[in-house]
């Protein structure tokens, strides 16, 4: 029988080391999650973060005991770091919908909504290039666009028209 062998590694860290790691990596909890996600939502991500507002929008007082944990303020003021995990998270949903649209064993039901999850967002990264494309055009080039589009859907309009009169 041929397969995969799964090998475990077990590294023994000193104590003193795990304890100096521990009080120099600042590990989040789900409260402080919870308390970066409305800080987040009020801060302007320019000004300096500053205990009193924290606690003011969050309205968690504990903000004022985790403020001089090392770490702390470096890990609740960065942003890139929610952008990470969400592109990590997004990549795992990728995978789990493909392993779902592969998979024979699969329902019918269960690919059906993968491919409307999959399409949605297709939708929206296209809406997404093309407002980048407009963006990126000159005016004169951008009023070529409306008059090419505008002849395209002259027919359509002439044809209501004639409808409802």
């Amino acid at each position: 029988m041929t397969g995969k062998q799964e090998t475990s590694i077990t590294i023994k860290v000193d104590p003193k080391l795990r304890a100096l790691a521990e009080e120099a990596i600042f590990i989040p909890t789900a409260s402080h999650k919870k308390a970066k996600h409305r800080f987040l939502e009020k801060w302007d991500g320019l000004s300096e973060p500053q205990c009193e507002k924290a606690v003011s929008w969050t309205r968690m007082t504990q903000m004022k005991k985790w403020w001089p944990q090392p770490g702390f303020i470096e890990w609740l003021s960065n942003q890139e770091s929610m952008v990470a995990k969400i592109n990590y998270l997004s990549e795992l949903a990728l995978d789990t919908a493909e392993e779902v649209l592969l998979d024979p064993d699969s329902g019918a039901g269960a690919k059906v909504n993968m491919i409307k999850v999959i399409l949605g967002f297709k939708h929206v990264m296209e809406m997404q290039k093309a407002e980048s494309t407009y963006a990126e055009l000159s005016e004169e080039d951008l009023i070529k666009l409306i008059k090419q589009k505008t002849q395209l859907l002259q027919p359509i309009v002439e044809a209501e028209i004639d409808d409802q009169t």
